[in-house]
């Protein structure tokens, strides 16, 4: 493989908080067998890394530039202790981001906001998240826009997620998206990176559903307005991997019912899994939880 006219035995992307020091070595795959006879190690930044070799593991650690500015790392290992024989190349694409850490509960929105400058003449951005399947981002300014030169702009973001626990989620800001359609080589103006701690909410029923091992099934349950006034109900599944409804959303009077379908993907073995379905009033957020218990059966 070359890149820039460099040649390497493995390319990597760390995707990281800014000026933040992290150890770059956890993400290389590298093979045990080429760190074990490896002798001796350098990087071709030897201000900013500081690397050794300690029982055939690589550790590194590196401070992370500024957002949106990338850090570009070759580490070089050799087969002798004089660093003669070069054995491999290790490519590291350390790339920056503003770090924002978001609490909440599942499948509850969030509102928050990004700050741009755009220190250029006037030119359209877009933003872009790399994980809609599992975050769902609301603004108006999620296309195209024109910013103002050396202008700093506040962009309200609504962020509703059905995962729970921890995880990351980045948003990007390309720039002359008017004339440049391919994603991979856009302009990169701003990077952030949101860091999510949600948490499931009440849980007020629980099911128990059986399912075929290697067959799409489908379980479901009956929802009903309880309240006195008429409302929308929007559905969620907590894990889009295991689980998809084709519900997604309720209009329901006092006392109406709504049959929600809740739809299994397959599985290749006998397992037990766990899944939340997360049901919201839109207009007051008020959100509940049903637990679903599948257990996957020949």
């Amino acid at each position: 493989m070359c890149i820039r006219d460099r040649y390497y035995n493995e390319y990597c992307v760390l995707n990281a908080p800014e000026n933040m020091t992290v150890d770059v070595s956890l993400i290389t795959n590298l093979s045990e067998n080429m760190c074990k006879y490896a002798k001796a190690i350098r990087c071709s930044n030897t201000t900013e890394v500081t690397c050794k070799l300690i029982s055939n593991r690589i550790l590194a650690n590196h401070l992370t530039p500024s957002s949106p500015h990338n850090s570009e790392l070759l580490f070089y290992l050799y087969s002798d202790e004089y660093c003669y024989r070069l054995l491999a190349i290790i490519y590291i694409d350390v790339r920056a981001y503003s770090c924002l850490n978001l609490g909440g509960i599942a499948s509850k929105r969030i509102e928050t906001s990004v700050e741009f400058t755009n220190r250029r003449e006037s030119t359209q951005i877009e933003l872009q998240a790399n994980n809609e399947e599992r975050l769902e981002i609301d603004s108006h300014c999620i296309n195209p826009l024109d910013a103002p030169s050396t202008s700093s702009i506040t962009i309200p973001l609504t962020i509703k997620s059905s995962r729970t626990g921890k995880s990351t989620v980045l948003l990007h800001c390309f720039g002359n998206v008017k004339y440049n359609i391919d994603y991979n080589t856009k302009e990169v103006l701003s990077r952030w990176m949101f860091r999510l701690n949600l948490s499931a909410p009440k849980i007020n029923y629980k099911y128990k559903v059986k399912a075929p091992i290697g067959e799409v099934s489908r379980a479901g349950f009956i929802y009903q307005n309880e309240s006195g006034s008429e409302h929308i109900y929007e559905f969620a599944a907590s894990h889009p991997e295991i689980a998809s409804l084709e519900t997604r959303s309720a209009k329901l009077k006092p006392g109406e019912k709504a049959s929600v379908q809740v739809i299994l993907k397959p599985m290749e073995k006998p397992k037990q899994a766990q899944i939340l379905i997360f049901v919201e009033e839109t207009e007051s957020c008020k959100c509940e939880a049903l637990l679903f218990i599948i257990s996957y059966v020949l």
